[in-house]
């Protein structure tokens, strides 16, 4: 049996077809496109999730959700691609996929509080 962990570390058998979501988290204060995610639970799900752990870990992603938070609005969530994966090795691509948006967004401009944008940034490479 192939198995996915989820974003709790709740073990998904891969019998059940998890549907992954690509998604992106956004400032409503100006519109950035701020952090860029995946996961396999619901887009609600995970939004409370970053808003509830928001003290963890990415101290660049923690301030502007704060800051959303003092102004007033809510941090929105924006489903960005969908798939599911028949393999391990199909779902082991969704890295590539989230790579992908996490490139997209940086060239247009976003301020990405994504590690692996800061880790491209300091190589240069954005493929």
């Amino acid at each position: 049996k192939l198995f996915a962990v989820g974003d709790n570390g709740v073990v998904v058998p891969f019998n059940q077809n998890p549907t992954i979501y690509i998604y992106s988290l956004v400032n409503p204060i100006d519109n950035t496109v701020f952090y860029i995610g995946r996961t396999c639970d619901t887009l609600n799900n995970r939004l409370i999730q970053h808003l509830f752990n928001s003290n963890r870990c990415n101290d660049s992603k923690m301030n502007i959700i704060k800051s959303i938070q003092m102004s007033g609005k809510d941090v929105v969530i924006n489903k960005l691609d969908e798939f599911k994966p028949l393999c391990q090795s199909e779902y082991r691509g969704t890295h590539e996929k989230e790579l992908f948006w996490i490139s997209f967004y940086s060239l247009l401009g976003h301020p990405l509080t994504n590690k692996e944008h800061k880790d491209r940034a300091k190589t240069g490479r954005l493929d």
